[in-house]
């Protein structure tokens, strides 16, 4: 329930920052109070007093700075949203409230300051054009597809009757040992590429050997190699031949095809992976094009962003970077690596908020929403994707607090076509 003002003003700190300060009623502040002191009167335990028995004037004086803190968590949220709604102003993040001033029988008044939307004008975002590409699919990229196909659809077959050639699928049982030291590795079995390679050195050692048989080398390994076992170590190497498999690649003709899907032969195969290749270019086209309006929009905006979201949007990336393969190739404890990181992730977040910032004012401009039916089919597309029930995973969604930044995501990919189909010719 709103609270009643007495006043409220709003003053500009910056593009993305304002300080709103409230002046509530004496009635309804002396109202808050009178119940919040009750309510401490209730639960009250004092030697020759029964709980809740304590007279109010004693409760007031001893407890008077919680009573006071109590009185500011519950009207203050209130207050700041009737002020925000008088003004028209849409916060980001928790509001941090000062100043506060009270006294019993007075009217409460306190400041705020708070993170903000900046705004941006994009009045004349039509007047960005993109000149059409066209988009064309040569027969050697089909080839090239085709070649994946067929890779994809290799089988590995045992070989019998002779030794290990360029190519094959090698089962290994191998020990290493360090010829200084003397000590000796675990022992393993692993499968090898058969052939010379820099990252296995065993590649090029198995070669012309039969299963059952055995050879021993050594390899001296590199200072900076990043198995700290065997960085700058001579290792000396026992490896068994296990199996050998040779890859077999199927024909290119109409029974692949047939294998492949719902082809009736070679050539239908073909006109899918045409189409295909077309789709997807043409998605990248548009991709690009989007890139391009945003950031031109974007740049509008003042660096001054949003503090808060910054933050959140820089830990967010964090988050993810960490979980991705690329971050173990940060050496430990390396502080220029993670500051010079921060900083890149803190230049991404920037640039995300601000393609929101503009995404939000074309969706708010262009009166854009998104329908039920398109958030139902959103969820349909996305159960199918991930291989759960649709009730499932729409219950994961809502269970992680997940449905508005759902919806929010899908009015931003309108709005990003919107942009795109104004901006193409």
């Amino acid at each position: 329930m709103d609270v009643k003002l007495i006043a409220s003003t709003v003053q500009v700190l910056s593009p993305s920052r304002k300080d709103i300060t409230v002046e509530v009623t004496a009635e309804e502040a002396a109202r808050e109070f009178d119940i919040i002191l009750e309510k401490f009167a209730a639960n009250v335990k004092m030697p020759g007093f029964r709980q809740g028995k304590v007279p109010l004037e004693i409760v007031r004086k001893k407890y008077a700075e919680e009573i006071h803190r109590a009185l500011i968590d519950e009207l203050a949220p209130k207050a700041l949203q009737a002020g925000f709604r008088e003004h028209g102003v849409e916060p980001v993040g928790l509001p941090v409230v000062r100043d506060i001033d009270f006294a019993y029988g007075q009217p409460l008044r306190f400041k705020a300051e708070i993170d903000v939307w900046p705004e941006i004008d994009i009045s004349d975002f039509q007047s960005i054009k993109i000149k059409k590409k066209d988009i064309t699919v040569e027969e050697e990229e089909i080839v090239q597809y085709l070649e994946q196909l067929r890779q994809h659809a290799a089988e590995y077959v045992p070989v019998q009757g002779r030794g290990v050639v360029e190519g094959d699928y090698v089962a290994v049982e191998t020990q290493g040992a360090d010829v200084k030291a003397g000590k000796r590795f675990p022992l393993e079995k692993s499968v090898l590429l058969a052939g010379p390679s820099e990252d296995n050195p065993m590649g090029g050692a198995i070669l012309g050997l039969s299963e059952g048989e055995e050879a021993r080398f050594e390899h001296v390994y590199p200072e900076d190699h990043p198995d700290k076992r065997l960085a700058g170590k001579t290792v000396g190497f026992r490896v068994k031949i296990l199996t050998i498999k040779e890859k077999k690649v199927p024909a290119l003709d109409d029974d692949l095809a047939k294998t492949l899907g719902e082809f009736e032969n070679l050539e239908s195969l073909k006109q899918r992976i045409r189409s295909d290749l077309k789709a997807s270019k043409e998605n990248a086209l548009r991709n690009e094009a989007a890139r391009e309006i945003l950031e031109k929009l974007s740049d509008r905006i003042p660096d001054d962003l949003p503090r808060t979201l910054v933050e959140q949007e820089t830990q967010d990336l964090l988050r993810k970077f960490l979980k991705s393969p690329e971050s173990r190739g940060l050496e430990a404890g390396g502080r220029t690596d993670w500051e010079s990181l921060k900083s890149k992730l803190r230049k991404d977040a920037e640039r995300t908020i601000k393609n929101h910032i503009v995404l939000k004012a074309v969706a708010a401009r262009e009166n854009l929403r998104v329908g039920e039916e398109e958030f139902d089919e959103e969820i349909r597309r996305l159960a199918r994707s991930n291989g759960l029930p649709e009730a499932r995973l729409r219950s994961l969604i809502e269970e992680e607090g997940r449905m508005e930044g759902l919806r929010e995501s899908l009015l931003f990919r309108k709005a990003v076509d919107f942009l795109v189909d104004k901006a193409i010719m």
